[in-house]
């Protein structure tokens, strides 16, 4: 009995809340943020110095961007909430979970410091917000995180074997304000590097369908105007029906450009759906 209520009265001790924010405008602590040699994941190392002589409680809440001292490192955004006991007079060791958010810079050294830290635009705070409710491979929690800071197409946010890649990507598709992609564009592991702007896979579905009966083509013409693929030839298709054809390339030596997915039926292009590679 007197064991429970000692902890329960140290329970009550603990004090208030706070926000990281509102922490340091009050003068209640002093942090330094970390590099722990990686642009993804655990990869800062949060110190902080409780100043108030009180014990409570210190929130980091999704969307806190830190930026780097070396302005060509990638800069940090927080896509998890932490809620640390910071103890009355004491230090407190936290690592933060994050993502790179300028694609082209790079990984910050093991040890290097982050200057400041801050709350993201609003677009940044509720995607982070969203991937902290919603725990998908940290491939895709990078490339959405790209989509909305550095300006990749939204689809590149795709991992073949993720159930949730096509709602990750519907929902950064809404925060652009842009049509949901019919296509993905694969750049392979995009964690603890600079992004590197080499397509590896195209791949994807076009959905059609016709008003008239009649025989139809469906090609792919490159940038140039070129034919690249013939799906097929002088095929009957009817109205009524709905018809997707999936196709996967190898994306490594194709052009960059405009890539149209003609459907020819009797001679008419009568759908044209383009892939900007």
């Amino acid at each position: 009995m007197l064991a429970a209520g000692i902890g329960c009265c140290s329970f009550l001790l603990v004090g208030p809340t706070y926000d990281i924010q509102d922490a340091l405008e009050r003068g209640l602590i002093s942090v330094e943020f970390t590099s722990n040699g990686k642009s993804s994941k655990e990869c800062v190392t949060m110190t902080t110095r409780n100043l108030s002589g009180k014990t409570f409680y210190l929130t980091v809440e999704p969307g806190y961007i830190l930026h780097t001292v070396d302005p060509d490192a990638q800069d940090i955004l927080i896509t998890r909430p932490e809620n640390i006991l910071v103890k009355a007079n004491s230090s407190t060791l936290e690592n933060l979970y994050g993502f790179c958010s300028q694609s082209t810079n790079s990984t910050p050294s093991e040890d290097s410091k982050f200057a400041r830290g801050e709350y993201a635009s609003e677009p940044l705070r509720e995607l982070a917000a969203y991937l902290s409710k919603n725990q998908v491979d940290p491939n895709l929690e990078q490339d959405a995180v790209w989509t909305v800071s550095s300006g990749h197409p939204v689809a590149s946010i795709y991992e073949e074997d993720d159930p949730h890649s096509e709602d990750l990507k519907g929902f950064c598709a809404d925060l652009m304000g842009v049509e949901m992609p019919w296509y993905n564009v694969e750049y392979g592991d995009v964690l603890d590097a600079p992004f590197i702007d080499e397509p590896l896979v195209l791949s994807g579905e076009m959905v059609y369908w016709v008003n008239t009966v009649g025989y139809a083509d469906l090609v792919v013409l490159d940038p140039d105007g070129e034919v690249l693929v013939t799906f097929f030839e002088h095929t009957i298709r009817k109205p009524g029906a709905t018809y997707t054809q999936r196709f996967t390339f190898e994306a490594t030596n194709m052009k960059r450009g405009d890539y149209h997915f003609s459907l020819v039926l009797e001679g008419q292009v009568v759908e044209d759906q383009v892939i900007t590679l």
